[in-house]
Order: structure tokens, then sequence, then C-alpha cells
């Protein structure tokens, strides 16, 4: 039984790039890029989900740079903002734990009940305990 299926032409990497972009940035929908390219709409559905990872798609918005400069600037940028999460992180931390006092600790810091020595009315509710309470007492 002999098929009645089209060859179709090998997409090189520079089409897959541009099926990419055409899909991202100019919301050309996967069946008229099937239709542009002369392909299976499935194929342009593969190469978009596996030709566009995250560092592609930024480098697709800066369109006519070489590919190496684009990783180098990504990098930068990762690396700048991940510097400055880490820096907001650490000054919330600290502000939790040395300046905002909490309730359920007589209305001290964290680092100060820290410091203190002795026991410390407890303002909170333990789950946990009331669990192991309640399940000691029918197991009895």
């Amino acid at each position: 039984m002999e098929r009645n299926k089209k060859r179709r032409k090998r997409i090189s990497q520079e089409e897959k790039m541009e099926i990419v972009r055409l899909h991202y940035l100019e919301g050309v929908s996967q069946s008229e890029l099937a239709r542009r390219y002369d392909t299976a709409q499935s194929v342009v559905w593969r190469i978009i989900r596996t030709f566009a990872s995250e560092n592609d798609k930024i480098a697709l918005l800066m369109k006519n740079e070489p590919v190496d400069s684009q990783a180098e600037e990504i990098k930068a940028l990762k690396a700048e903002i991940l510097e400055q999460v880490v820096e907001a992180v650490g000054k919330a931390i600290r502000f939790y734990n040395s300046e905002r006092p909490h309730s359920s600790i007589d209305w001290h810091t964290p680092n100060q009940a820290h410091q203190m020595s002795g026991d410390m009315k407890q303002h909170w509710r333990s789950w946990r305990e009331d669990a192991i309470r309640v399940n000691k007492n029918q197991s009895q």
C-alpha cells in the first residue's frame, strides 16, 4: 500500500529561530507558520516547544545582535537582579528579626527573645501538641 505522503524539506536552525520569533513576537499562529514553511503543524509545535527556552525568548527580543553577546548580557542582567533580590530578602529578614516586635513573644523582637533566658509565656497555640493530646486521650 503506497502512501501519498509529501516529503517535506528540513527546517534550518535559522528558520526555526524565525518560526519562534514570528510566533512569540508577532503572534503568527502555528497553522499559518506550518503553511508558510510547508510543514506539518505538529512540527511547528515541536519547534516552538523545544527551541524556545527562556534564554532564546529573551534573545529573540534583542533580534539582530549575535547570540553570544546576548547570552553574556543576559547573564549579567540575571546576576544583577539576583543581587538585588538577595539584598532585599536580607533587609526584610533583618527587619523581621531585629526591629519588628511580635505579639507571640511578649512584644519582643525575635533577636531579643533569643537572648533572653528562662521561660517565656506562650501566646500561641500548638496545633501539633493539641493533636497529640487528643490522640493520646482517644487511645486510653
